[in-house]
This record gives structure tokens, C-alpha cells and sequence, in this order.
């Protein structure tokens, strides 16, 4: 499990009563950015996974920021596109894979 350093100093964690905690771009994180890989055969860190439960499933597939793809045994967090600042939480969709298959 790692989460990349550059990702984690360009969001903060909100709390508002609709989403609860998530998080949140404070300056432009580039689209493509590999955020977060999560090793599904590996004993992942429990603080980062923590952290990426802050990334929050969007409503509405376009909304989303981030994009989850399965490679091989691990699943990788890309940044999709450029979140507005201060007002954009960090949303994904989930595509055709689960998280606890292995």
C-alpha cells in the first residue's frame, strides 16, 4: 500500500454533515497522477488505507475525479481529472471490480 507524497500535501479532510469526512484539493493535482495503490496479496498500511476511505464514491459517474483500475493483484488510484480547488471533494466510481476478492 502506498499513497504518493505530493497527492497527500495537495488535499485536506473536511467534515460536513450531507458527506461526513472526505477529502478535499487544495491546489491542482495533475490528471493521470498515480495517487494510491493498494497490493491486494500484500499487508497494506493501515494509516493510508484510512486514507483512501476518505475518497469518497461519487453519485454521478461524470462527478468523478478519480479512477480505480485493476492491475494484476493491486488496485491503482489515478487521478482523472483536475478537481476544483477548495470546493471539490475527492470522489471516485467504482468500475467492475471488488476490493475484498482477495
Amino acid at each position: 500500500m502506498s499513497i504518493d507524497g505530493e497527492f497527500l500535501r495537495n488535499v485536506e479532510v473536511r467534515t460536513d454533515e450531507r458527506f461526513g469526512n472526505s477529502l478535499s484539493a487544495l491546489s491542482i493535482i495533475r490528471s493521470g497522477k498515480l495517487i494510491g495503490v493498494i497490493d491486494k496479496e500484500a499487508t497494506n498500511d493501515p494509516n493510508a488505507l484510512l486514507i483512501l476511505n476518505l475518497i469518497k464514491e461519487a453519485d454521478d459517474r461524470n462527478q468523478a475525479n478519480i479512477t480505480l483500475r485493476q492491475i494484476d493483484n493491486r488496485v491503482c488510484f489515478y487521478e482523472s481529472k483536475t478537481p476544483a480547488l477548495k470546493t471539490s471533494r475527492i470522489i471516485f466510481t467504482f468500475p467492475e471490480i471488488r476490493l475484498s476478492d482477495h
